[in-house]
């Protein structure tokens, strides 16, 4: 008797672990023409998601954000995935050091 409990217990953990190891993914976030588009991504507050950056120039860019303590370079023609959250409702920067004009914002609602 106490081995179905334990199983039963064992299968809710591995549920759980399951469900929380998911991660949304939101719309890519294209790199072109020296520019993050869109430039203002919103996502549900409170919520673990993943980000996919798309690079579609011909050189390298940079996903850099203190706000979220993330740093990713995407070579040219390449993708990447930044799993983030859950954050909490507000403003999260992002920018390119490579690439000035390119800014952009998390927005957690």
């Amino acid at each position: 008797m106490l081995w179905k409990h334990s199983l039963r217990a064992f299968a809710a953990i591995w549920a759980l672990s399951a469900m929380l190891a998911v991660a949304d993914t939101q719309p890519p976030i294209l790199f072109k023409d020296g520019r993050f588009q869109p430039d203002v991504v919103k996502v549900p507050a409170n919520t673990r998601f993943t980000l996919v950056i798309k690079n579609l120039d011909s050189e390298p860019s940079e996903f850099e954000s203190f706000d979220l303590n993330r740093e990713k370079i995407i070579n040219p023609g390449k993708e990447a995935e930044i799993y983030l959250g859950p954050l909490k409702p507000g403003d999260y920067q992002f920018f390119d050091d490579f690439h000035p004009r390119a800014t952009g914002v998390i927005r957690a609602e």
